[in-house]
């Protein structure tokens, strides 16, 4: 298979990221952690819906790999802690309550943009400046936000001080302002085709950035190997020299909190991350090209038959029965 790498400029993500034959570190992970029988058709059948925390992810490394683009295609949700609370209306009750009060019939609409227009009727009239009404401010925030990807204010504040964050820092900011990226590259791994993002290649080392809840060293390792760190490490590693012809220097990971103070750590790959992550990637490859070729999809056993034994807790339940030789 013909290596093939595409810059920013030329990829088609819609075709790179579309689920095919061509695995991605995370289906390699998801291989190694479950059978390939439940991979393949949750595979099949997965949800294309975005969790909240999937979408700040998302929009964190856009801000802090594209701020111009991040610019162009997020748009900032209001919230209602952006007015102050005596001068917003945020129930359709409130509204009727406010109308009864200027004195203003026909207020048993139930429609809160009729009662909305009414509001703004009454205070042409008499001159005052109209309350803030948060059923007009979300339906205007949602018209403009269609050609967006909208994030919830919030969400969208806290990204923005997560770049600040970085850039305040020259030995984190380091791997935004250098080096090129991102590359998507496309090739095959010990006979089966693969896939893969480099966020950023800085003189010959291989950086990606990520959001944790948690970013201190202990946990940050110990999370992250529960999720195939070792083999998305073993992932980038060899599929570098396939695009560049050589391994790279090092992997580095820049991971940050994605809540205030949104502290960041930088990582490397040590050499026995890479030789653990490379022997369970080679495994991982070779029971899928095994499972495509006859496509057969084995499961947790392999069609084994599992002894159902006796736990070692019901046993000492039941001395009675299983102590009688002592």
């Amino acid at each position: 298979m013909e290596t093939k790498i595409f810059t920013e400029a030329d990829v088609d993500k819609n075709t790179f990221y579309a689920r095919d034959e061509i695995l991605t570190p995370r289906d390699v992970v998801a291989i190694t952690n479950t059978c390939l029988a439940k991979w393949r058709y949750q595979y099949d059948n997965a949800d294309d819906v975005m969790s909240d925390k999937t979408r700040l992810g998302a929009a964190a490394h856009s801000i802090m790999l594209s701020p111009e683009k991040f610019k162009a295609k997020y748009y900032r949700m209001p919230e209602k802690s952006d007015y102050d609370a005596d001068q917003l209306i945020t129930s359709v009750s409130a509204m009727q309550s406010w109308l009864a009060t200027a004195g203003v019939s026909g207020r048993s609409k139930k429609d809160p943009l009729d009662l909305a227009a009414m509001i703004h009727s009454q205070c042409e009239l008499t001159g005052e400046h109209p309350p803030f009404i948060w059923h007009e401010i979300e339906s205007k925030a949602a018209e403009i936000g269609r050609n967006y990807r909208m994030v919830r204010g919030n969400d969208y504040d806290a990204v923005v001080s997560m770049r600040e964050v970085i850039m305040a820092n020259q030995e984190y900011s380091f791997m935004i302002l250098n080096g090129e990226g991102p590359f998507y590259v496309i090739t095959e791994l010990a006979g089966v085709p693969v896939k893969v993002k480099f966020e950023k290649v800085i003189d010959g080392c291989v950086w990606d950035y990520t959001t944790t809840s948690d970013a201190s060293p202990e946990f940050f390792k110990r999370n992250r190997s529960k999720v195939g760190a070792d083999i998305h490490a073993a992932f980038l590693h060899q599929a570098y020299r396939k695009a560049f012809g050589e391994y790279p220097k090092a992997i580095y990971t820049l991971a940050q909190e994605n809540s205030a103070p949104f502290i960041p750590e930088h990582f490397v790959a040590t050499n026995d991350q890479l030789t653990l992550g490379s022997s369970r990637l080679g495994q991982a490859l070779q029971r899928y090209k095994a499972a495509i070729d006859r496509n057969v999809w084995p499961t947790y056993s392999g069609g084994k038959v599992n002894d159902f034994d006796v736990p070692e807790w019901e046993k000492k339940k039941h001395r009675e029965i299983f102590n009688k030789g002592e």
